[in-house]
């Protein structure tokens, strides 16, 4: 048990880098979120993604899209069910409208089924996502996935440090961390 924090103080000291490295990293466009069949074929590993939703249409001002995008989020549906959440701290980090502004970072060991089941889930499911499809009116709203492989021993060291500076890099809106 002596033992234990010293290996925590050099994993502290190896971790240090992370917030570097994920500054750096590119996380390439996969495809639009409506199409499935490439997320299975071009996402079925172990990684990290990021979910971004198009806000074509808005003409500069990031509240006023953000007040309409929170009233699609926060439909009537989406009460007393497990979803993520919007984290207004996050959008206070955001000083324009983007084009594309990033809705959620997250990792998973197998990224095509975790980001089909953001898609898919039904509010009555107690696993928490996104829960795209549950929400109507965000069907109307593009979105689309960006995603990097992790192959490592340590994923479960690694991706959740990686996963957490990609959210202070991108300040997703939406998540429960």
């Amino acid at each position: 048990m002596h033992r234990i924090p010293d290996i925590d103080r050099q994993i502290t000291q190896l971790l240090k880098p992370v917030p570097a490295i994920a500054a750096a990293i590119q996380m390439p466009v996969i495809c639009g979120l409506e199409d499935e069949a490439a997320i299975e074929r071009d996402t079925s590993f172990p990684g990290l993604y990021r979910i971004d939703v198009s806000t074509a249409g808005h003409h500069g001002d990031l509240v006023q899209w953000f007040a309409s995008f929170k009233a699609d989020w926060e439909c009537d549906s989406a009460k007393g069910g497990k979803s993520s959440a919007l984290i207004k701290k996050r959008l206070l980090q955001h000083r324009a409208l983007q084009e594309w502004m990033p809705v959620y970072v997250g990792k998973s060991r197998n990224v095509a089924g975790r980001v089909a089941s953001h898609i898919h889930l039904p509010f009555s499911s107690s696993t928490y996502g996104l829960k795209l499809r549950a929400r109507p009116g965000l069907a109307l709203r593009a979105f689309r996935l960006h995603a990097i492989e992790l192959k490592a021993v340590n994923y479960d060291v690694l991706a959740p440090a990686l996963e957490s500076a990609l959210r202070e890099r991108f300040h997703p809106l939406v998540g429960r961390q």
